[in-house]
């Protein structure tokens, strides 16, 4: 390894160490991740690959009544709505279809963004209003703005998250299937799973400062009625919270606060088995080829040539895992072929092609490949 090498590896290891540290601390730092120049190109050319979101994290509260983290069915048309594709990171506010910006509230990822932003009903904008002839009747002075109806509070130990009106908490699911530019998101919360985790609906839609109209959208769900979506995650609220403040269900199952800035690791559960995803929801695998590192040995990736292609690795910049990760179970690596790589519990960790849609599994049926178990 050639000192150049050496000091960029380091670099990279000592930011990391530094956001995960940070994150442990005070969970508003997870998920913010710096893109990369060649990443964002890809996405302007490519329409991009990956959406955010999150799933599980925390403690307390009870599992979701009924769900099984099955399906009943039912995908949401993106009738009446459009699909937003874009790139960016945290902070950087890059500029979306339609002139909008991804990245006033982090973005989760520092790979191409493809974020679902497709609406069924009307949104407004906190602050809007007019004077004069646009003010209202009689023609003179000036309307009160719409009451925001999508707000933000924190938890000293979770960071900024989603609420309500009232500043009741909201959730997302990681048994659902998040939404991306290419496919809606569904909704695996039916029937007496809703008794406990009821759909939320913002309507209209105006949001608090600071929170960017582009990571937000609607589905029609099969019953009929409508749910907002945040980075394509269906938003629920939970039965036992009752008061603004309460964060109940945060970490019941695989069900976590709508956090503001989303984690880019989270688990996702597919019948029994809880398994490890991307903050889009998309599956994470491990390699059995692979060198497993130990705390003498770095991981080495087996992985190389036409296979890279087909399983490319999971190479953020740092992990801002869910809060039932441990942050001492991640750890990164240099490949062969100078990229950094993510590792869990020493395993390398990958992507398949195979995985046409956030949620899919597909990659897991290839001979020396496995979803990694959480």
């Amino acid at each position: 390894m050639g000192a150049a090498t050496r000091r960029r590896l380091a670099l990279r290891i000592l930011a990391w160490s530094s956001a995960i540290a940070s994150a442990s601390s005070c969970g508003e730092q997870r998920g913010k991740l710096a893109p990369r120049p060649a990443d964002a190109e890809e996405a302007a050319g490519s329409g991009g690959t990956l959406s955010a979101g999150a799933a599980d994290g925390g403690t307390g509260g009870t599992d979701d009544a009924g769900a099984g983290g099955t399906s009943s069915g039912g995908v949401a048309s993106a009738m009446g709505g459009t699909f937003v594709m874009t790139a960016g990171a945290a902070g950087e506010g890059t500029r979306a279809a339609g002139g909008s910006e991804i990245g006033a509230g982090g973005v989760p990822s520092d790979r191409a963004l493809c974020v679902y932003h497709a609406d069924f009903g009307s949104v407004a904008s906190a602050g809007a209003g007019g004077s004069g002839e646009e003010g209202g009747a009689g023609g003179s002075g000036t309307p009160a703005p719409p009451i925001i109806t999508v707000a933000k509070a924190t938890n000293r130990l979770i960071g900024d998250y989603l609420t309500d009106a009232r500043g009741l908490a909201l959730y997302v699911f990681g048994a659902d299937l998040p939404g991306d530019c290419a496919a809606p998101p569904i909704s695996t919360c039916t029937d007496d799973c809703l008794l406990s985790w009821p759909v939320f609906y913002a309507e209209p839609r105006v949001l608090a400062a600071g929170l960017d109209p582009a990571a937000f959208g609607s589905i029609l769900r099969p019953d009929g009625r409508s749910q907002t979506t945040y980075f394509g995650w269906p938003l629920y609220y939970y039965a036992n919270d009752v008061k603004a403040g309460d964060v109940t269900g945060h970490g019941s199952s695989v069900w976590t606060l709508a956090e503001t800035i989303l984690p880019n690791v989270v688990v996702r559960r597919v019948g029994a088995d809880r398994f490890l995803a991307d903050g889009a929801g998309h599956t994470l695998y491990a390699f059995a080829d692979d060198r497993v590192g130990t705390a003498t040995k770095p991981a080495e990736s087996a992985c190389v040539g036409a296979c890279r292609e087909t399983h490319p690795p999971f190479d953020a910049q740092y992990v801002g895992a869910v809060s039932t990760l441990e942050p001492r179970d991640f750890g990164l690596f240099e490949r062969s072929d100078g990229g950094i790589q993510i590792s869990y519990k020493g395993a390398p960790l990958y992507f398949s092609s195979l995985d046409q849609r956030p949620g899919d599994v597909n990659g897991g049926k290839e001979s020396g490949w496995s979803i990694v178990l959480r």
